[in-house]
């Protein structure tokens, strides 16, 4: 029985620092995709007005479109140009 309850103790406490580190991968994640969009908008309105564009629409949100229109490598490497890393500790 003693061991019985020091596994369970065991187990509890490693599921607490489970929950611990998701919960910490989960806050560095908002934390570097408010970042990435806090760097990525400036660079998508300059993008639009430098190639007179009237709208930016998510790939997820289109149904279809010819490929000439498709921006996602140009601004890739701009923002790439900007932000080397997202580090959040």
């Amino acid at each position: 029985k003693k061991k019985v309850d020091e596994l369970r103790k065991k187990v509890s406490k490693l599921q607490k620092e489970r929950q611990s580190l998701l919960n910490n991968v989960a806050k560095q994640r908002a934390k570097a995709r408010t970042e990435l969009l806090k760097n990525l908008n400036p660079i998508l309105e300059n993008y639009m007005k430098e190639k007179n564009i009237k709208m930016i629409i998510d790939k997820k949100n289109l149904i279809i479109a010819t490929k000439e229109l498709d921006l996602t490598t140009d601004v890739i490497n701009l923002l790439n140009g900007k932000i080397k890393s997202l580090n959040y500790k």
